[in-house]
């Protein structure tokens, strides 16, 4: 895991088995944060179709993933 905290972005990788396909839902990884003050702010995921250079998820070479979902968040 790599952090940047100046521009806000972290950035991770997470490898799989590459001869099994892996199905389902589940955690690939766990964030925590440290409010610096109250409001609300967005989580963004970085993704271009069939792009190499953001999030991923590949199988037998090939870009599989098809969708991303960020999230806002409220600090209370």
């Amino acid at each position: 895991m790599k952090a940047d905290s100046s521009n806000g972005i972290i950035s991770f990788s997470a490898l799989a088995n590459p001869l099994k396909e892996v199905e389902g839902k589940g955690t690939v990884g766990t964030l925590a944060f440290k409010a610096i003050r109250t409001g609300s702010t967005k989580i963004s995921i970085v993704f271009n179709k069939n792009s190499a250079t953001d999030s991923n998820v590949a199988y037998l070479g090939k870009d599989i993933l098809k969708e991303v979902h960020g999230t806002d968040i409220s600090i209370r």
